[in-house]
């Protein structure tokens, strides 16, 4: 796996109405066809960016739960972002799509 992004830059997307003021980790595959739209997308300073199988990019980042947040990374579907971290994300993600 190489890291192709590693931002060391202010987020560029911010998301109004957070849930909680915990930080916590976000671990996302992406597929390469949406993956592009990624590389200038900043949630936080520690993002990072990997190439993983077929070209698909694992996106982590600490960030802050906002309803924006949950309602932006759904509104992409399954077979376009997956989301690996945390675990309720993934069951709300889940009856998204159902």
């Amino acid at each position: 796996m190489n890291t192709i992004v590693a931002n060391k830059q202010q987020p560029n997307i911010s998301f109004k109405s957070p849930i909680n003021k915990d930080e916590f980790k976000l671990k996302i595959k992406l597929t390469k066809e949406v993956a592009i739209q990624w590389h200038e997308t900043y949630l936080s300073k520690d993002q990072t960016l990997k190439v993983v199988d077929n070209g698909d990019l694992l996106l982590e980042a600490t960030i802050i739960d906002s309803y924006e947040l949950r309602n932006w990374l759904y509104s992409f579907g399954r077979n376009q972002l997956k989301i690996l971290e945390p675990q309720i994300f993934q069951d709300e993600q889940a009856q998204t799509a159902s």
